[in-house]
């Protein structure tokens, strides 16, 4: 679900500035390839998020803002000395 997030920030920064075929000129991506990363689950390359970003006048980090949070890791040394980190990324709670 963490695909969704991110998805979900773009369509909604997206919808504030620019109609679809206008970043789809700007990018050169087709419109049916946009709207696929804005309403699925699908990873678009960074460099697709790049070229996005850079159409709607936004610094890429604004896509991720908000949308991950870092919980605590603890290690672990196994039996043969061998540390292990252990932590996960969840969802923030910022409603996004």
């Amino acid at each position: 679900m963490k695909e969704r997030l991110l998805s979900k920030k773009l369509k909604e920064i997206r919808e504030k500035k620019l109609i679809l075929q206008q970043v789809s000129q700007l990018t050169g991506l087709s419109k049916g390839y946009l709207s696929q990363i804005e309403n699925s689950d699908d990873r678009p390359p960074i460099y697709t998020l790049s070229k996005i970003s850079g159409a709607l006048g936004i610094d890429i980090s604004e896509l991720f803002a908000g949308t991950f949070v870092m919980v605590p890791y603890k290690r672990i040394t196994v039996g043969d000395g061998t540390n292990i980190i252990q932590g996960t990324v969840s969802k923030s709670h910022t409603g996004m």
